[in-house]
């Protein structure tokens, strides 16, 4: 059995709802009554709307919570008739209040939609079944307004809530959900091969060898650091560079000055062989 949306529905914004309408100035007798009527209308107006048009239009519906789509297939002037009946109030407040009331529901449909992951089949094995739920639950003219003729001569004069079958609801939801998971199958088939790989056995190392590996690992400690020491030796560092102060000549001493010597006679004597040597020349 599928779960029923309307006592899912009323349990969870009943009292909400009432509360809000009595906002837009209903007592909470007519604000309970209207809520008790709108939210069987919208569900079995859906319910019409995917047996009529397909369950993509209903989908698109819950998806967007379009109220003002919702009501372009249904005559709001015989609702606000048939509302102004029972309850003293002006046209306005009853389609306001219808207002708040579908948004209610749409936002309910879609956490539900959205939460199991319904899908269009999903979604429509839902719808399907709710028909049987709504059965007995609102007054004759709900049924012929919504257009689920179906329910026709179902009408209860008090609006008695079904008893709700919580294990079977639930038992109902969990299947769907499942259903919806299994809907996008892969293409192929896929076969995981289990092969077993056999890894060579190691030999354990011998005693000569961890003799050995401390030994060979000090001797390369060693090698570096010759390596290192012997590097650093070649590095010599450049001598600084030492500048030789230039000799300053005392204020006080008397420059050379060179005598300037006009008459050859005044010259001193050269020694013998110098002056051998200018007279050959």
């Amino acid at each position: 059995m599928a779960l029923s949306l309307l006592q899912h529905i009323r349990d969870e914004q009943h009292a909400n709802l009432s509360t809000t309408l009595q906002k837009n100035g209903l007592n909470l007798a007519d604000a309970s009554s209207l809520v008790n009527w709108v939210i069987p209308l919208v569900l079995a107006h859906l319910v019409d709307l995917n047996q009529r048009h397909g369950t993509g239009l209903v989908l698109a519906l819950v998806n967007t919570q379009a109220v003002d789509g919702l009501w372009q297939t249904l005559d709001q002037e015989r609702l606000i008739g048939q509302v102004q009946r029972h309850i003293n109030s002006d046209g306005t407040t009853i389609i306001q209040s219808c207002n708040q009331i579908a948004d209610a529901v749409l936002s309910e449909l879609f956490i539900l939609v959205d939460t199991a992951s319904l899908g269009e089949d999903g979604l429509n094995e839902l719808l399907e079944g709710q028909p049987e739920h709504l059965q007995g639950q609102a007054p004759e003219w709900v049924w012929s307004l919504s257009g689920l003729t179906v329910n026709n001569n179902t009408a209860t004069p008090a609006n008695v809530a079904e008893p709700l079958d919580l294990v079977a609801g639930m038992a109902s939801l969990n299947q769907l959900m499942q259903q919806a998971a299994q809907q996008p199958a892969e293409p192929h088939m896929h076969t995981d091969h289990h092969v077993d790989i056999v890894l060579p056995t190691q030999r354990a190392a011998g005693n000569v060898t961890r003799i050995l590996e401390p030994l060979i690992a000090l001797a390369l400690l060693l090698l570096l650091y010759v390596f290192f020491m012997h590097s650093h030796q070649q590095i010599v560092p450049a001598a600084p560079l030492v500048t030789t102060p230039v000799e300053q000549v005392s204020t006080n001493e008397t420059p050379l000055i060179p005598e300037i010597i006009s008459d050859e006679s005044a010259l001193p004597p050269l020694p013998e062989d110098q002056s051998q040597t200018i007279n050959i020349k």
